[in-house]
């Protein structure tokens, strides 16, 4: 009789519970929440606090793959206390001891602070998000700060900056780059040609010129830069002081020609001196000039041409004239 009024009592308690809404734990009061626990803070001889389920991981791990939690025991919490087993499948973030909350099938950390026991920080200052442990390593970025509402985590560049071969193919493009801040420092020798040099200081008719140290400059060259010289039987405007050259106006020497005008092919205002036949020896070989001087009795003259014009002075020591040999004419 006593086994059955007790079956009774349990299920008329367990009934009495089960149609209440809010339930108050701890203490004669009104529940303000669905369960409301109220410790004894004053007591010290009273141990505060709600204990929760303690596994270890293998047995977390047992207990999830054999469906002992269905899909509507999400948030349910436990306290995992020993990592056997190892860290896979439901169990693969309980990686150290402490509060694990369930999601779906998969086991998650909860955090208790900013101490390294998990995978993540505690929130500190507010700011969802601004925190990490750590950044990677050699990827360009680095984390500032303690992870207190005062000194939140923070990421930032490196001191090396970002390198090349942290940029995708093609990830940098001209537009993105600010106007002025490329120097010469920053190319490399030998990798820009002529053909990427700007013309707009220049003015029309100028030619970019060097100063054989790296230094260019904007220079006007008269008729634009053409030589006013050909190529003896061409059209080929003269490009060195080795060819054989004419044209077609007249050739003056001299300040006075500045105002007035040459009256014929080559003029001379001044002395001329001819030092390829001025030996003053007794021969003069007038392919090397039209004009010669000599000394002796006896004097030698060669490559003389048919219409030409020649001047030969010849200094002896005696009043009588000197013979003259031409070739291939013969003077007495």
């Amino acid at each position: 009789m006593k086994k059955i009024l007790f079956i009774l009592m349990a299920l008329t308690t367990f009934g009495a519970v089960g149609v209440k809404a809010q339930v108050t734990i701890g203490a004669n009061a009104t529940p303000r929440v669905t369960l409301d626990i109220q410790g004894k803070p004053t007591n010290s001889a009273v141990a505060d606090g709600l204990l929760v389920p303690k596994v270890s991981r293998s047995q977390l791990a047992a207990k999830t793959n054999a469906g002992a939690y269905p899909l509507t025991a999400g948030g349910t919490l436990v306290y995992v206390e020993q990592m056997d087993g190892s860290a896979t499948g439901v169990v693969e973030k309980v990686t150290s001891s402490g509060f694990y909350y369930l999601v779906g099938s998969t086991w998650f950390p909860l955090l208790t602070g900013d101490d390294g026991t998990h995978n993540l920080p505690a929130e500190a200052d507010g700011v969802i998000g601004n925190e990490v442990l750590d950044a990677t390593a050699s990827g360009g970025l680095v984390r500032a700060g303690s992870g207190t509402t005062t000194s939140p985590y923070t990421l930032g560049i490196n001191t090396g900056g970002v390198t090349n071969a942290m940029l995708a193919a093609n990830a940098v493009t001209s537009d993105k780059i600010q106007d002025g801040t490329i120097t010469g420092s920053d190319i490399a020798n030998a990798t820009i040609g002529g053909d990427k040099l700007t013309a707009g200081t220049g003015t029309s008719g100028q030619v970019l010129t060097t100063n054989g140290s790296g230094g260019l400059s904007w220079t006007t060259v008269s008729s634009g830069g053409s030589s006013p010289w050909n190529v003896q039987t061409t059209s080929t405007a003269a490009t060195a002081n080795s060819q054989n050259i004419y044209q077609t106006g007249s050739v003056a020497i001299g300040s006075s020609y500045s105002s007035t005008s040459a009256t014929s092919k080559f003029e001379v205002d001044g002395a001329a001196t001819n030092k390829a036949n001025t030996t003053g020896t007794s021969s003069v070989d007038f392919s090397l000039s039209n004009l010669g001087y000599a000394t002796g009795s006896s004097v030698s003259v060669t490559n003389v041409k048919a219409g030409g014009t020649y001047s030969l002075a010849v200094n002896v020591s005696s009043t009588s004239i000197p013979s003259l040999t031409v070739s291939p004419l013969t003077l007495k």
